[in-house]
Parts: structure tokens; sequence; C-alpha cells
């Protein structure tokens, strides 16, 4: 953990592109500047077409006022713009309900009269009344000091509003340093609907512009770049995306074609932009990068259609609507889905100060991180150690309390005064959080009754927690115990453990990997292939390249390795059967929570049959990508394992059957 994490992390926030929808964005905008629990800066907003126009509010508000008040600011005039652009008056409504009427019929494929916008005056209308609504929330001559009298030793948020100059083809990122209504006028112009649109450059020239969903919806690359003169780069960036990255099936019609055709065609270089981030973070993560870039964290906020419209799907034609109660629905929607995001990041929040606090800095706010009722789920926690190293037999499993968790922290801590936790990767949904974590020292303290080792010391594990109101309820924990006795001289060491750990890269969480499809992938691994034997269904959920991870440095590739990974347990325990208890899930990553039962009538780790039954925990971390597993990693109750088989502490076990931790 980084000192800096003391400071509210810098954000900025993204906003796609996509007409009336982005009323969602002004939802969600309006949510997150609400918010007071869960601190954080917005340093940067970006954004095209509807999204330039909320990117575009929210900067102004944020740049000349500072703190609450600039954010107080920014949520009124969010509100009066999306005010202004819905329609009212009887006539204004029946016009809006032709045009969505229209443009859905011509969806359908029906033969409809093409109307260049430069033959109609529908277009410098309704340029016009987009140009009255920002300067009403914006004057010009206001915008024009504020851009003026930037500071560069006090800069503002960062703006990057995008568009695509018509005739040379070339992306244009307008920023807080010229941006005028013009700009933004030039992010909205839809080709088919407006005229291209002119902005003037400070030498005279007049250049076209449109939409800005031709190039970059919503532009990123700025925000990454350590510019002179602007706000330092974000810790973290949140994307408010329109356009849903996954379609249940296979569009048939004219009109279901057409709206897919437009919402791939505005998420093309968001999903190229974010594919590129994640692979520098991996980069990073791997040491191989140098310079000027510094990992990311992205997070998204999407707009959920089954929630706005059950019955039908927002098709392109709805992205015209500019009905007052259509919008109104998209507001709400906004700022629902950006709660849920924000209690989601509290939990997380207080899941990363916890470790923080208690493992790393070893004093602990325990009445603002857990609540008093606490329970622990530790199979192998340090009444069982004894029993196992003692040779006595194996210890029921029971939880704790804090009393007992306190005490827990403090003997490790004894043992190794030097620990270090950090955690490797999350997923978190709402009141629950995943974490893999990894742990490092030195054993200069007593253990469980042993003189130190002096050695370095290396604990991977997994915990899954459980919150309520902020605070962690319960929490379910599992590290592998049986490789910490091994390097502290416990138990005969048959290879040395490596302490050498891998490193997760700073995620990157979009809608590139929907949580729902990966953990339905993850269930047919475990029942298919696990429970059932079924090598063929392994195709079908692990990619050919996939790897599982070992703590021992050792690491599993491709679908034949996996294979015989499972095969040791099924010829170990032939009635073998894996449950999930429980699951959590975001992004690509998909953590589980699961027990291991049979009997043991087979050879196991080099032990003979014993006709004993075993029943022990396991967590597992997979991740998916383009629906396939790619990357696994297991941890599992190896003490436990071992004294159910009768196996003793200065046993030699032969550790080639993978059981160990990512």
């Amino acid at each position: 953990m980084s000192s800096g994490e003391s400071r509210p992390p810098r954000v900025a926030v993204a906003c796609q592109g996509g007409g009336s929808h982005t009323a969602f964005t002004a939802g969600v905008l309006d949510r997150l500047l609400e918010e007071t629990d869960v601190a954080f800066d917005v340093v940067g907003l970006s954004g095209t077409s509807g999204g330039a126009i909320c990117a575009f509010t929210a900067w102004y508000a944020l740049a000349s006022e500072s703190g609450s008040e600039g954010r107080v600011e920014a949520r009124r005039l969010l509100r009066q713009v999306w005010d202004d652009i819905a329609v009212d008056s009887p006539p204004e409504r029946f016009v809006n309900a032709l045009g969505v009427g229209l443009a859905r019929t011509q969806g359908m494929g029906v033969p409809m009269p093409s109307v260049s916008p430069y033959d109609t005056p529908a277009s410098e209308l309704g340029r016009g009344t987009m140009r009255r609504t920002l300067e009403r929330a914006v004057p010009a001559a206001d915008l024009a000091d504020l851009v003026d009298g930037v500071d560069p030793d006090s800069p503002p948020p960062r703006l990057d509003v995008g568009a695509v100059d018509v005739q040379r083809g070339t992306f244009r990122t307008f920023t807080e340093r010229d941006v005028t209504h013009d700009a933004v006028l030039a992010s909205t112009a839809v080709p088919n609907l407006f005229e291209a649109a002119p902005v003037t450059e400070p030498d005279g020239t007049v250049r076209y512009y449109w939409d800005g969903l031709f190039s970059q919806n919503p532009p990123l690359g700025e925000l990454f770049r350590a510019t002179p003169g602007r706000l330092e780069r974000p810790d973290e960036l949140w994307v408010v995306q329109i356009n849903p990255q996954r379609e249940d099936r296979v569009p048939r019609r004219t009109e279901e074609i057409l709206d897919r055709r437009n919402e791939l065609g505005g998420n093309l270089s968001i999903n190229q932009e974010l594919e590129f981030v994640r692979l520098l973070n991996e980069a990073a993560a791997a040491g191989e990068t140098v310079g000027a870039f510094r990992p990311i964290a992205v997070k998204t906020v999407e707009l959920d259609e089954s929630m706005v419209s059950p019955d039908r799907s927002l098709d392109y034609a709805t992205k015209l609507d500019r009905s007052h109660e259509f919008l109104d629905q998209l507001w709400d929607h906004g700022r629902e889905q950006a709660g849920r995001f924000l209690a989601v990041e509290r939990d997380r929040r207080t899941v990363q100060r916890a470790v923080r606090e208690v493992w790393n800095e070893g004093e602990a706010d325990w009445d603002g991180l857990v609540a008093p009722s606490l329970t622990v789920h530790s199979p192998s926690n340090l009444v069982e150690v004894r029993r196992f190293l003692a040779g006595e037999s194996e210890a029921e499993v029971t939880p704790y309390g804090l009393a007992e968790y306190v005490s827990f922290t403090r003997t490790m801590r004894e043992a190794i005064p030097d620990l270090s936790f950090r955690i490797e990767e999350t997923a978190a949904e709402p009141d629950r959080v995943a974490i893999r974590w990894r742990a490092t020292g030195t054993n200069t303290g007593p253990f469980l009754g042993t003189e130190p080792s002096d050695r370095p010391v290396s604990l991977s594990g997994m915990s899954m927690l459980h919150l309520d109101d902020g605070k962690i309820t319960t929490m379910w924990t599992l590290y592998e115990g049986w490789g910490l006795l091994r390097q502290v001289g416990v138990a005969d060491v048959t290879e040395r453990l490596s302490t050498t750990a891998r490193v997760a890269a700073t995620p990157v969480v979009t809608q590139l990997s929907a949580p729902t499809e990966n953990r339905d992938i993850v269930d047919r691994l475990t029942e298919a292939v696990w429970n059932r034997g079924d090598r063929d269904a392994l195709d079908r959920v692990l990619a050919a390249d996939s790897v599982l991870y070992l703590d021992s440095a050792r690491e599993l590739r491709g679908r034949d390795a996996y294979w015989k990974f499972v095969q040791r347990y099924r010829e170990g325990f032939p009635d073998l059967r894996l449950t999930v208890e429980e699951t959590v899930s975001e992004g690509d990553k998909v953590f589980l929570r699961q027990r291991l039962r049979g009997t043991h009538d087979g050879r196991f780790l080099d032990v003979e049959p014993t006709g004993e039954t075993v029943d022990v925990a396991r967590m597992v971390v997979h991740h998916v990508d383009d629906g396939r597993i790619v990357e696994t990693g297991v941890v599992e109750d190896t003490i436990r394992l071992l004294h159910q088989l009768g196996v003793t502490a200065s046993a030699e076990v032969a550790w080639d059957a993978p059981g160990e931790v990512v």
C-alpha cells in the first residue's frame, strides 16, 4: 500500500455519447457529485456528443467554483440543461413523437425520402436551440473569461471534447484551454441531422466538424498524458457507458441490425482505447514499462436497458426522443446506477483500508471497520494448526469473533514483525468483496512455540467479505498454511517454496467482460469438468493457452495440463463433489468459495488410500476473456486436507500434485 492512499483518488469521468440516452449520464454525474461518504477528486471530464454536453456543463461549474460549491452548481446546471433539452409544449411533443416514429419506420426498412440537413431548416433550428441551451447555462463571456484566465500553476479540471474534422479526417480534442460553445456543438453534429459545425481557429481559419462518435467516444488518450499546464493525471477512470457491449441474440430484422450497427460503432473507439490501457497496465505489472505511463484503474457505470425499458430494447430511434418522461426516466436510472457503483466502491475501500490498518500499520480503527458481531470463518485457524503439529485429532470447524481475530493478527505480527500485506486483485458486488492477497516478511519471532527461523516468508490467500452499511460483518479466508509451516521450518521441506509473487495488473473493469456470462462459464467448469469428469466440456470453457498459477513458482499451461490437475483429484477421490457456496464477480474476474468433498479411495499426494472422507474449503479466482477462462488460481485448506488423510507435519509430501495457491 502506498502512502498516497491517504488522499482521495484522483478521478476522471469519461462520458460516452448517445443522443437522448445521455440523460442517463447526467443522472450519473448528478449522483456522483452529490456523494460525500466516498471521497474522490474530479480532475478530468471527457465526452462526445450528448456526453460532451454533460462533461462540458459539469466541468464549467467545477472550474468556476471550488469544493462543494462547484459540485452543487454542476448539479444545478446539469438539471437546467436537460430540462431545457426536454420538449414540453404540445407542438414540440408532436414533432418529437413524429421524428422518433419516422426514424423507427426508416429503421424497419420502409422507403423514406432522404433529405440532406442542408436542404431543411430543421438543422439550423436544432443547432440554434442547443446553442441557446448551452449559453443560458454557460454564458459565452463567462466561458471566455474562464478559458483565457487559466492559471498554469493552478489549472482547473481537465476537459476533453471529441470531434472529427470532416475534410481532413483527423480527430480533434478540444480542451479546457480552447473550448467554446462552437466546439461542443461540433461534437454533437450528427451528420444525417446537422450541417457540419464550423469552428473558428485563433488564426481565423474555419474548420468543419462532425459528431465525435466518428473519432473518440469518448476521448481518453489525453486524460492519461502528463501535459504542462494541465491538472495531474487521474488515478482512476470512471466510464459512463451508454451503448451495450453485448447482445443476447443475433439481430435479424432491419431495425435490429441498424440498432446493433449503431451500438458497435459507438463502442469501437472506446474498446480500442481501453484495450490499449489494459495492455499497458499488464506491461507495468510485469515491470516492462518505463517513462511517463502510470497504471490507471478503469471502472464502468453502464446503462441497463432492461431497467429502463423492460418490454423492448432502447433502439436507435429512442436516441432522438426528447420527451420529458423518457429523459427523466433515464436521469433517475443514472442516479440509481451511480448509487450502486458508489456503494460498491465504499465497500471495496473499507476492505482495502482494513488490510492496510490491520496488517500493515498494526493499528486499526476496529469500530469504524467491522461490526461488533463480526464472524470469521478460517478453517485452518491457529487451533487447527496447533493440533496438526501436535499430531492430535482434527479440530472442529467453528467460526470465531472479533476478539479471536485480533489475537490471530497479533500472533502473526509477533512471528513476522515486518509483515506486509498487498492486495493483488479484487472483485466487488453490492455488500460483498473478494480479494486475492499476498503477505511477505521475515520470521524473526516465535510461532506456535517454535523458535524464529529468520527465513523470508511469503504467504498467499484469498478472502471473501460481507459488509453492511460500510462495515465488515462476515469474512471467509483461506491461506496456504502448509506452505507457511514449511517456510518457518515447522514442517519438513521437500522443496523450497518460492517467494516470487505474480503481480496482477491494475484492473480495467468494463462491459468487455459480462459478469453474468462469466459466472455461467465458471459454473460449467465446476459441474461438467470437476464433478462429471467431462473432458470435452473443458475445451468449451478453457482457453487453449490458459494458465493455472501455483504458489511454488510453477505454472500449468494449456487444457491438457489442467485436465491432469483435475484427474489427480478425481483419481484420489472417485466420488469427488465440488460445490460452489458463493460467487463474487466483476469485470473479467470470478471469485468462488467452494467445498471439496470425497472419499480417499485412490492414491493422492503420495498418500495411499485411507478410505477417509475429506471435506475441505477451497477458493478460486478465474479470469475470463472472450468467453473462455484464461487464468486460474486456487487456494485450498491443505492443512485440514492432510490432517483428514492422516498425514503428520513431519511427513514428506509429493507436491507435484498442485493444490496450492495462485
